[in-house]
């Protein structure tokens, strides 16, 4: 990681590193899709944005051999991912010692308000969630649903 952010990567004293370690009291995401990730070894992100964006070394795509990882919403970048959000929250668990996960913001766009196709995102997220609890033995989690809608009238 050094190598990869240089001097923007704040120095953390081996003191402050045995406080923050377990500190966590719950995890929250915001998860709208989920993608393939692949090691930029040879850094072409880097070389050719210089930015923090591609501080990870990772180049991206939501699609596998001509194949979308996932049903298409109406917006480019997002795809319909459930078992995406299952996979994160067993990692969490497994690298994070099992802390409490709300899913702060998920949701859909579409081109009009269509309430079956988000109900049935709704039903496979809830549903991808409700298994990894007692399969998983993840300690709990929370979906809020992040409404177009709602945020018109938040603007």
């Amino acid at each position: 990681m050094k190598k990869l952010v240089g001097d923007r990567l704040p120095e953390i004293s081996p003191e402050l590193a045995k406080l923050l370690a377990g500190s966590l009291d719950f995890v929250g995401v915001n998860h709208y899709t989920t993608v393939y990730a692949r090691n930029d070894r040879m850094r072409i992100r880097k070389f050719l944005l210089q930015d923090a964006s591609s501080d990870s070394a990772v180049i991206t795509t939501s699609s596998r051999e001509g194949k979308a990882i996932g049903e298409k919403a109406a917006s480019s970048w997002l795809h319909i991912v459930p078992w995406g959000i299952r996979k994160l929250a067993v990692y969490l668990k497994d690298h994070y010692g099992n802390p409490p996960i709300f899913i702060t913001e998920n949701g859909m766009t579409d081109t009009a308000f269509k309430s079956r196709s988000k109900a049935r995102l709704y039903k496979m997220y809830v549903l991808d969630q409700s298994n990894p609890a007692h399969l998983d033995q993840i300690v709990s989690t929370s979906i809020y649903v992040f409404s177009w809608l709602m945020r018109q009238y938040m603007m």
